[in-house]
């Protein structure tokens, strides 16, 4: 085989790069040199070894101030020397390892095999990752291969033993620095290797990887980069495992790679379990006014440890030691330890004076102890403290119609800290046409006192016209034009007999226009008392209410012209919304149960004294007002179940606004036929709300409660506001706390709107009424200051001391006109006194108890006061039956004591048709009897005044009138005049009635006049005639002293003519005004339907129907009607049809069955009268298709 060659140059200098050739000398001399390859080198290898004593240290890291115990429990710092030398090339690195628990030594086997068994000449090398070894001699000893191998760049160290002799060798090759296996390495004999047995066979290395490696746990790996001439080197292990010893080992590397690891002393090191570090994210903030709370974290380390507790400390000494060196207070917190714990956890600390500044610590514990340092919170210290209470009260006061003051007192509790500012806020409760609607919105619009409807009609184009109409509580309204104004809409409104007074305003749309209306005296009970039912519209000018509409869309007529017209009506403003409503119930739980006794009402420890079971309103009202926090309340009562013994009373509450605990109540009650128990409670109808303070016309101030002295109260003027809005105050107080304002008080009254002064009164006339009394009157203020209605006036009367010179006038007496009473009428009367039944009473959409006609007015009162949307009245009855007057019934005057304002009339139900201002039929019984309601005199404030007749017939006399809005006089209005009193005519005669008593007679009746002008009245003069010329007929009838009612029967009449009758008084100084006579009676229209059949032929199946056409042309027809029915069965089949207000019915029988005279008798021959009670207009036709034989005859009676 080959023959190797080898020389060792040696004492060459590391790191110097040498060039080497070779020549062959023999006998014959020199050959040519050969260059070696490479072409030149440089002798050096991997650094020396780290010194085996102190070249490589580990040490633990202390907490201190600037070692955190998290850095301290998770580090480890290594320090270690530079090698001896660098063996000719410099070091450029140094790599850290370190593990916590050994590895696997992975173990590779080196095998000679020769085929032959003979002895194995020739070298070898070996190859590692990308390093390759130098050639090796096949009989390289263990030493040889450990050196050729760890002088790799990519081995370090190796063990290697040899066995064996040639050629049986095996080098085992035990890894101790690197795990092949885990890299996917093995070493390699390189392709260069050449080997032979002696007989020049074959002879092969094999190599086997006998143990795997693996890599010690959690081993992880540093790198350090060298530092010229830097000797001495420290690293911080991070991340470590407190607790947990760890093994760390340094190699020195250069450009041929990193050479033997060397283990640090201690071979291992943990770093320590310690006391936690202090807690994080440490928060103090104020909880109450007489606590703190602190929110903290969990250490940023546990010192290797759980943290088990926490130490909150508390002090007013930032040294904590208030109490002989220790704080305050403290509390030991226990950390959660199952689940994720308290991430925060929080801390109430309570008992602590509030507005004192308190310092508060919080220390974390393992069981090494507690955090050498506490966690400090931020801010450092606070002041246990609460958003201040608002002030106690808050009061608002117009000051111009476009401007409210408000004024409040200072908190009356600060909250622990110094209020700084105020902030008062408002929002509009109104509505007005053209605002966009807000009524769907429980918290937006409330506390009105008042309803308020829109009607929107619009079109396409610009094309608007025609006419519609409306309805309200089953009446309706003549035609109202497109382009009404809104006082002819207010004027066609209150032509309702439904509707009371009523305040219009009118907004133009681009093709349309929205009228608001404000009810100012209608009320409903919807589920909850205030609400009313909607108006509703109608383009058909003879449609019946019954068919009227809140939306036109999609519903036919023809009165309304215009592109895609429509017409709208939509409920803005709920009257009572908002407050709170609770219903107080007493009855007997059986039907035959009387109550009796009383029962108290009790609010936040104060009660009421005894109130009786059957309490009017107003008593509850006065009795609940006497709780001083409820404040304010309306009360209104209702009947329960049509008793006349059980109630419910609905408090409102007013000025507290808000959810409202339910009232107390006590029971005293009995119930007097032992059988049944009483039973009262408390419900709540509607739950009180605080209404939203933003939107478009919401606004809010805040004020510097600094530039108010400290006991005065706050005083501001909100400007720029609607005129005619209602608004809602509220106030709120600011001292820091929470970094919010508390809690908010609203201002009292609840709504207010911005006023100023109206106009003055305008035309104040004075006249005599007689020598010592004088009347003045006066038109009412055109502007009322942003009010919806002047609620007083005052007249002034002087005396005029310098000629008419109304300057030198002296104010001798001054009045106060207030509202005058509604007082309506309900009228029974019949042509026989054989009246009967009864009726039920309507008002404002809620109904009475069954209402006899034989009632007394103590009972009347009673079943009016049951319905809910009346207060109070007081009833006289009047008999109206007089021998030379055939008429019979009684006037029930009803006088509503309370309420004010002009209000809807009552309407009243037989049963037979809806409830309207006339009835009949039904549950009335009776000759034609009738029930009418009228109104007597429309409640409201009066425009004129009559003096007490004191004055003297020797001083002129002149007067002033002022008119007051709620807030504020208007300037004086003064009579044009001074006047005298003067002896005058009478005034007219009162009353003044006409009722047919024949086809040639007429009875009048009247009571004598109000004012006698003066003198005495002597006599009256009666007229009559054709025509209202009144130049036909008179009489006089003489005055009797002490009579008030007198009457006179008009005789020898034309029974085909109408007459118009009137009554003058006169005295010696002349004629009073003449009073036209009104009908006693209804004016009524009588109808016949006669059916008539003369063979014979009547199997009693026949049936009819009767169609009804009013003057409008609007047609009705009812359900088939037997040819026997009843008058009652025909009365109530057309009274079904809802075309009028009421239509009575009487039926003859001239059968020859019944009537065998002969005299205008059929064999079947039946007569139905039919007659229309009140003015309106009708005709009737039969259809008979049911009839068989029997002719349907009509005619007028």
């Amino acid at each position: 085989g080959k023959v190797f060659n080898y020389y060792m140059i040696e004492d060459l200098t590391p790191g110097v790069e040498y060039f080497v050739r070779i020549a062959a000398l023999n006998e014959a001399g020199t050959g040519l040199s050969s260059h070696s390859t490479p072409f030149s080198l440089a002798p050096g290898s991997k650094p020396t070894d780290l010194e085996d004593q102190n070249g490589v240290t580990v040490a633990t890291i202390l907490a201190d101030s600037t070692v955190s115990v998290m850095e301290s429990s998770s580090t480890l710092r290594v320090s270690w020397r530079a090698p001896f030398s660098d063996n000719g090339f410099d070091i450029t690195s140094y790599l850290i390892e370190y593990w916590i628990s050994n590895g696997v030594n992975e173990v590779q086997e080196i095998t000679l095999q020769s085929h032959s068994g003979s002895p194995v000449q020739g070298t070898f090398t070996l190859s590692y990752g990308e390093a390759t070894t130098d050639s090796l001699s096949i009989d390289s000893s263990a030493e040889d291969v450990k050196s050729a191998l760890e002088s790799l760049s990519t081995i370090r160290s190796v063990r290697v033993w040899r066995s064996g002799a040639n050629p049986d060798y095996k080098w085992t090759v035990t890894f101790v620095s690197e795990y092949p296996s885990v890299l996917g390495l093995v070493l390699i004999v390189d392709d260069t290797t050449e080997i032979a047995d002696a007989t020049g066979g074959v002879a092969t290395l094999q190599i086997n990887v006998l143990t795997p490696g693996m890599l010690p746990i959690r081993y992880s790996t540093q790198v350090v980069e060298s530092v010229p001439l830097q000797t001495q080197y420290h690293y911080i292990l991070t991340d470590l495992t407190a607790g947990q010893p760890y093994r760390v080992q340094v190699s020195a590397g250069n450009s041929l790679g990193y050479g033997r690891p060397q283990s640090s002393i201690p071979l291992e090191l943990a770093p320590p379990i310690q006391k936690p570090s202090s807690p994080t994210n440490v928060i103090l903030s104020v909880a109450s006014s007489h606590s703190l709370e602190i929110i903290f974290s969990k250490p940023e380390s546990d010192g290797g440890e759980t943290v088990t507790r926490y130490q909150i400390e508390w002090d007013t000494d930032p040294a904590f030691s208030s109490l002989d060196g220790s704080p305050l207070g403290s509390y030991s917190y226990v950390s959660p330890v199952n689940g994720p714990g308290c991430e925060p956890c929080a801390h109430q600390i309570t008992g602590l004076v509030k507005g004192e500044d308190y310092f508060v610590r919080v220390y974390a514990y393992n069981s090494r102890g507690y955090s050498v340092d506490p966690g400090l919170t931020a801010p450092e210290f606070l002041s246990p403290k609460t958003t201040p209470d608002p002030p106690a009260v808050m009061s608002i006061s117009p000051q111009s119609d476009t401007e409210i003051q408000v004024s409040f007192p200072p908190s009356g509790d600060d909250g622990g800290a110094p209020v700084t500012m105020y902030k008062v806020e408002w929002n509009a409760m109104g509505f007005f046409a053209g605002m966009s609607s807000m009524n769907s919105d429980h918290t937006a619009l409330l506390y009105s006192p008042y309803n308020v409807q829109a009607i929107t009609l619009t079109a396409e184009e610009d094309d608007l016209g025609g006419s519609f109409r409306l309805s309200f509580e089953g009446h309706s309204t003549e035609e109202i034009s497109a382009k009404s104004t809104a006082n002819e809409m207010k004027l066609a409104l209150e032509s309702l007999p439904t509707v009371g007074s009523t305040v219009v305003s009118r907004e133009s749309l681009a093709n349309g226009f929205t009228w608001a209306v404000t009810f100012l005296t209608n009320f409903g009970y919807i589920s909850t008392y205030g609400p009313l039912e909607s108006l509703k519209v109608s383009t058909d000018p003879a449609a019946l209410p019954d068919v009227f509409v809140t939306d036109t869309f999609g519903v036919s007529g023809s009165s309304l012209l215009g592109t895609n017209a429509r017409l709208i009506v939509s409920d803005e403003v709920a009257a009572f919304k908002g407050y709170e409503q609770q219903t107080l119930t007493t009855q007997c739980d059986t039907s035959g149960g009387i109550l009796d006794g009383y029962f108290e009402v009790s609010f936040e420890g104060v009660r009421t004294t005894p109130i009786p079971f059957n309490a009017a309103a107003s008593d509850l009202k006065l009795e609940l007002e006497t709780i001083a926090p409820l404040g304010t309340v309306k009360v209104i009562r209702r009947s329960v179940n049509d008793s006349i013994n059980s109630f419910q009373w609905t408090v409102i509450f007013i000025d507290r606004l808000g959810n409202i605990p339910l009232l107390g109540v006590h029971d005293h009650l009995s119930c007097s036929d032992g059988s049944g128990s009483p039973l009262i409670f408390v419900t709540e109808t509607a739950q009180g709300v605080l209404p939203r303070m933003d939107g478009p016309y919401s606004g809010e101030v805040s004020l510097n409660a600094l530039d108010y002295a400290d006991d005065n109260d706050i005083v501001h003027t909100v400007g720029g506001l609607i005129r005619g809005m209602p608004y809602h105050f509220r106030v709120s107080a600011w001292n820091g706390a929470g970094e919010s304002y508390g809690k908010t008080q609203y201002a009292s009254p609840s709504i207010l709107v911005p006023m100023d002064r109206p106009d003055p009164p305008s035309s104040v006339e004075m006249s005599s009424i007689d020598d010592a009394t004088i009347q003045i009157a006066w038109d009412t203020s055109l502007a009322k200051g942003g009010s919806h209605q002047i609620s007083k006036f005052a007249v002034e009367l002087l005396e005029d001391s310098v000629g008419n010179d109304a300057q030198s006038e002296d104010a001798i007496e001054s009045f106060d006109i207030e509202n005058a009473p509604e007082v309506q009428i309900i009228v029974l009367e019949s042509s026989a006194d054989d009246m009967g039944g009864m009726f039920v009473a309507h008002f404002m959409g809620e109904s009475s108890s069954n209402i006899y006609t034989d009632s007394n007015a103590a009972q009347i009162e009673q079943a009016l006061e049951g319905i809910s949307t009346i207060d109070s009245v007081n009833v006289t009855i009047f008999s109206h039956t007089q021998d030379s007057m055939a008429s019979y019934g009684q006037r029930w005057v009803i006088t509503f004591t309370s309420q004010k304002g002009n209000l809807p009339s009552i309407l009243v139900d037989t049963g037979s048709a809806p409830p309207s201002t006339i009835a009949t039929g039904g549950t009335l019984f009776g000759s034609s009897s009738v029930i009418r309601v009228e109104t007597i005199s429309d409640g409201g404030l009066p425009s004129s005044f009559i003096t007490p007749s004191q004055l003297s017939r020797n001083q002129k006399y002149s007067s002033r009138i002022l008119a007051f809005n709620g807030y504020s006089w208007s300037d004086p209005a003064t009579s044009r005049y001074a006047i005298t009193p003067s002896k005058m005519a009478p005034s007219p005669p009162r009353g003044v009635r006409v009722n047919v008593l024949s086809d040639t007679e007429i009875g009048v009746s009247w009571t004598q006049p109000l004012y006698s002008g003066g003198d005495n009245v002597a006599a009256y003069r009666v007229e009559w005639d054709s025509d209202v010329m009144f130049d036909h007929s008179s009489t006089t009838v003489s005055h009797v002293s002490g009579s008030e009612d007198y009457y006179f029967v008009i005789k020898n009449l034309d029974p085909l003519e109408s007459y118009y009758v009137r009554v003058m008084a006169y005295s010696a100084q002349g004629h009073s005004i003449p009073e036209m006579a009104l009908p006693l009676l209804c004016t009524m229209q009588t109808l016949v339907v006669e059916l008539v059949e003369t063979t014979g032929s009547v199997d009693f199946s026949e049936t009819f129907r009767v169609q009804v056409t009013t003057v409008d042309g609007y047609q009705r027809e009812t359900n088939p009607i037997s040819v026997y029915a009843t008058s009652r069965e025909v009365e109530n089949e057309l009274n079904k049809l809802g075309i009028v207000g009421a239509i009575s019915v009487d039926r003859e029988d001239r059968s020859n069955v019944y009537d065998s005279s002969g005299i205008e008798t059929n064999f079947f021959d039946i007569r139905y009268s039919i007659t229309l009670v009140g003015d309106e207009d009708i005709t009737l036709s039969v259809t008979g298709d049911s009839l068989g034989s029997i002719t349907a005859i009509i005619q007028e009676d």
